[in-house]
């Protein structure tokens, strides 16, 4: 009987046998040299090179690559009116996108003078700009020739005058919100929400009576004016000025008060 086929291989030789008489010999072609090449993504079914960078970059740069949560702005937009009547009624109700305080605490009333400056810490939301400034008015005065101007201004949160309102001397002649354009155009959004102080001037007029908060009284102000660790005032006035201050320190100009005007910007 035939046993199993032996398979030889050795110095290139190829050898099948059995263990029988019969011998079978196996030819075989020898390679000697070899031929570079290479294949595309596509014809192994790969993506194109390039295709997850250009993919992640697109992720990264788009506005809202997540849309099932919130966006930096829209949660600004959502936390700002917390602080201006709530969801009850925003600030947006009166056309405003800030202000110094919520109107439905400046129920009272009390006259300012003629070269009285009052200054007022105001938060802006992130990506606002300010392009207006205005101040609320509950009884116009009379207005008598005088070199001291009448107008609204924004300053930075370190005091530095940004921007000014134009001189009118028919701006606290009448109730309402008085106020108007910046000089030279809008103050730029920021990407972050930030602190700014809003001011006015009276020049000239007597009998201008303006909203202060509900109950204000500057016993109040240890607490009131700045918090902990903050030496910034909230609110201050100053009187005898011949117009803004082109700059001055948050945490010792004037005199610190709780009475101060509902001004808004927009």
């Amino acid at each position: 009987m035939a046993g199993p086929d032996v398979v030889t291989i050795a110095d290139l030789t190829v050898a099948v046998a059995e263990r029988t008489v019969e011998t079978v010999s196996v030819g075989y072609t020898q390679i000697t040299s070899e031929g570079s090449h290479s294949h595309t993504a596509g014809q192994v079914g790969a993506d194109p090179a390039g295709t997850a960078t250009a993919a992640v970059s697109a992720h990264t740069a788009a506005s809202d690559p997540h849309p099932g949560y919130l966006t930096q702005t829209e949660a600004d937009a959502r936390y700002a009116a917390l602080g201006a009547s709530g969801a009850v009624f925003p600030l947006s109700g009166y056309g405003l996108t800030a202000a110094s305080g919520d109107p439905l605490t400046f129920l009272a009333a009390a006259q300012v003078s003629s070269g009285q400056v009052i200054l007022t810490r105001c938060w802006i939301p992130a990506n606002t700009a300010v392009t207006n400034v205005w101040c609320a008015v509950r009884e116009g005065g009379t207005y008598s020739t005088s070199a001291v101007p009448n107008r609204l201004g924004v300053y930075d949160d370190d005091g530095v005058q940004v921007a000014v309102t134009a001189d009118d001397s028919t701006l606290w002649s009448a109730n309402g919100w008085r106020g108007g354009a910046l000089v030279g155009g809008a103050v730029s959004a920021q990407a972050a929400g930030r602190f700014v102080y809003l001011g006015a001037i009276w020049g000239g007029f007597s009998g201008v009576a303006i909203p202060f908060p509900s109950s204000a009284s500057d016993s109040q102000v240890p607490w009131f004016s700045t918090g902990v660790g903050v030496s910034k005032r909230r609110a201050m006035y100053s009187t005898g000025q011949s117009g803004l201050p082109a700059s001055f320190n948050p945490a010792s100009f004037g005199i610190a008060t709780t009475f101060f005007p509902l001004i808004g910007v927009s």
